[in-house]
This record gives C-alpha cells, structure tokens and sequence, in this order.
C-alpha cells in the first residue's frame, strides 16, 4: 500500500494531466458526434461489421407486428399543370396519385385504431396541384398521429393546411465518400437561423412521448439528460425488398394489396394483369394498433448507407425508432468506458520513456511483453487501430459510434508535445560510453 501511495505522489502530475486531457477530449468527441456527418473512417468499418454479422445471424421482423410499410412507388400518375413546365417533359410530371392517398387516410380517419402515420411523401409546389388536392389537404389537417415530409429551401403546395404537420427530412452525407449514416434531429433553419427547424422524426417522437431535445447552449438536452442532435442509426429495419427470405411480406403496395386496384405487372416482355387483394377491408385490419409508414420503397427514394441501399421512409423510421430507444441520450457507461481509454492512452504517452526503461531493464519476460505492448500503442496508427476496435465494440454493446480519425490524430500531436527527459538520454550515452 505504500509503494502505490509512493507511486501515485510521484507521478502526481502525469495523472492529473492524464485526467484533465481526458476530459477535455470528451468534450470534444461529444461536439464531433453533433455534426451531421461522419469525420473518419467509423462509417466504412462499421459497414464491414454489418456485411459480417449480416451472414452469421438470422434476419429478425418482429418489428411488423407494430408497423405497417405502405409502397406509393407504383402508384404514380401524371400531373399535366407542373407550376414550373421548363423542369418537366412536356409539361407533365409523375406524382405520387393522390386519390390513393385520400382513400387510405379517410379510412384511417375513420377507423382511429392506428398508432401514428408517417407519410414520407412531399407534396411539391412546383409539381402543380391535382383535383384532390382541397380534401386530401383538408384530411391531413383534420387528423390527428400524423405528420409529412417536408424539405428546407422547397415549398409545400398548401402552406396553411400541411405546415402545421410537417417536418424536415433532410440528412447530409459524407465529406469523403457519397453515403448517409448520421440523422440530426435539429436542422439549422434557411429563414430564421435563430429558431431550429424540427425534423420529421423529431416531431413524431415529441408528439407521442411528450419528450424532446433542446439546445440549451452548446448542449442538447432530452429533459434533464445529456443528449445528442446527431445519432449514428443503427438501421434495425430490414425493408430493402417486397418478401423477406422466407416469405414474409414486408411492404404492402398501396393501390394493389390495400385498396384492391387492378395492375399490370411486366415480367421481362411479358405483362400480367394482376388483381389487387384489398386487404384493408379485410376484417383483420392490418393497419389497427400500428405505425404506418407510407412512402417510396422501390426505386425512387433510396439511400446508400453503411448498410447497403435504404429506402427513405426506413431512415426516418429507424431514425423515430433511435429516439423512442433512447440512443441519442449520453450513457454514463459509454462515457466512463471512453474516459478510461482516453486516460489509458494519455498515460502511456506521458510514460512513454519510463515504459522503454522497464522493457530495457526487466528481467521478468511478461514485463518487458507488457512494455513493449504498451509502447507499441505510442503510434499514430496504433491509435486508430485501438480506436477502431473500441468502436466496434461500442457499437456492438451500446449502439454508439465513435469518431477515430480526429481522437487518434490528437492523440499523436500529444506524443509529438511530449519532449523526452534530457538528464534521462544523458544517463543513457554514459551507459553506452562505460
């Protein structure tokens, strides 16, 4: 006991550092984790671990006895009066047919036995109106559990009725290679930077839980936790086709499996007429006690991620999801579990020349593997690697990513600050000279 008394009043001051450094670096990974898009090379790696676990483990859907997935891909139909005819053919432009639409959220309307829409289709004004528009717009404002995609520097078609239950879709993408995996919740706003816009997820979550996060500061705060603006989705939804490996339907189509529509599907050169099932009139309700999430899920809103291709209305699902599961609060295990790294990494750089001591001067075997372990850490590649593997293992237990490049960059700038001790090299050419 008092050899380690002796020992920690020696090295007082390389403790203390150690400590104060941790800390402050900390702050600054927790800043890195608000930016809305990866610094380092997290996202690339941890893509790898998806791709590996992606064969070693059975897909899981549970998550359909709670949700219903409703693909408005193949219900398209031609609007001939875009507001902006130079940007389209012809003057005519695809939209999502917003009859199907109406018809789906008036039965909803009526039936009141869903959980909460999210309706991930935006209602463009320089698309031009439609007929509909007046009562589809009207049943979107009269209900309640529902909210729609809506994009900064774009113009919804009906300010007035669709606002109100709007929020932001939007997310960033790498600096380094084209690919989304950080979802912020606060977007800064176009018109008045002072107010934070609220995302779509965001806003389904405050309106179900009550909750939501906050800057208070530089800080973002979910009630009295600690939160992030920025999450790095673990993307737990698998949508990224019609049937799962054994079957299992996992997006229903609007106009053919919901509401009955008659289509014709094209196989190679052949077309098939095909009869739609309406099974939204079916007595076992599908939508009752769910979440629904309408959107595009084949083709024309997909996203590249670590993951692979990811329809739109999934991300922002997951993104709900993360929020619901309480990934975007600060954990005390995760942060001590950083801290104890930080602190490990800053010690030995600091002991950097007493390690070479003891790996030169010991006679144990295990003591000198040990230093020599340690001083092998003293790198700048070592660091991303431990970094790295913490991340894995981060993401593994808490579902958090950290960010390597920037922390392993400060990490060798520090071994850089760190002069040798001049009596220590002196004692050291005496040696060799006797």
């Amino acid at each position: 006991m008092t050899t380690f008394t002796a020992l920690i009043a020696k090295r007082k001051r390389k403790l203390l550092f150690s400590a104060v450094f941790s800390v402050l670096l900390l702050v600054v990974s927790y800043f890195i984790a608000n930016l809305p898009i990866p610094l380092g090379g997290e996202k690339n790696l941890l893509r790898k671990v998806e791709i590996r676990q992606k064969f070693n483990r059975h897909e899981e859907y549970g998550y359909l006895d709670s949700v219903l997935f409703v693909n408005v891909a193949y219900d398209k139909v031609i609007n001939p009066n875009p507001a902006r005819v130079s940007d389209s053919i012809v003057g005519h432009c695809a939209i999502t047919d917003r009859r199907k639409l109406l018809t789906l959220l008036q039965y909803l309307s009526d039936s009141v036995e869903y959980k909460y829409i999210l309706l991930d289709v935006f209602f463009d004004y320089e698309m031009g109106p439609t007929e509909y528009d007046a009562e589809l717009f009207a049943t979107i404002h009269s209900m309640e559990n529902i909210v729609i995609a809506n994009h900064q520097r774009k113009r919804l078609v009906n300010n007035d009725l669709l606002t109100p239950k709007a929020g932001i879709a939007d997310y960033k993408q790498s600096y380094f290679k084209v690919g989304f995996s950080k979802y912020p919740y606060l977007l800064k706003s176009v018109t008045n930077p002072s107010v934070p816009d609220t995302s779509l997820p965001l806003k389904m979550y405050k309106e179900i839980t009550g909750r939501e996060i906050k800057k208070r500061g530089p800080f973002y705060m979910d009630g009295n936790h600690l939160a992030k603006n920025c999450v790095f989705l673990p993307m737990e939804v698998a949508a990224d086709s019609m049937y799962s490996k054994e079957g299992q339907k996992i997006w229903h189509n609007l106009g053919m499996d919901l509401l009955g529509d008659t289509a014709v599907i094209r196989i190679g050169d052949i077309s098939i007429p095909h009869i739609g099932k309406a099974a939204l009139y079916d007595k076992a309700n599908p939508t009752r006690g769910k979440y629904i999430v309408i959107g595009a899920f084949d083709g024309d809103d997909e996203h590249f991620t670590y993951k692979g291709d990811v329809p739109g209305p999934v991300i922002n699902y997951c993104a709900f999801s993360a929020l619901v599961k309480g990934y975007h609060i600060i954990r005390f295990g995760y942060v001590m579990a950083l801290f104890l790294l930080f602190f490990s990494l800053a010690y030995v750089i600091l002991c950097k020349e007493q390690i070479k001591d003891s790996a030169a001067n010991s006679s144990n075997k295990l003591i000198q593997k040990l230093c020599k372990t340690l001083l092998l850490l003293s790198s700048w590649i070592s660091y991303a690697t431990v970094l790295a593997v913490f991340c894995v293992v981060c993401y593994l237990c808490f579902g958090e990513a950290h960010e390597i490049l920037v922390t392993s960059t400060l990490f060798y700038c520090l071994s850089k600050c760190v002069k040798p001790n001049k009596k220590h090299l002196l004692w050291k050419v005496r040696k060799r000279k006797s």
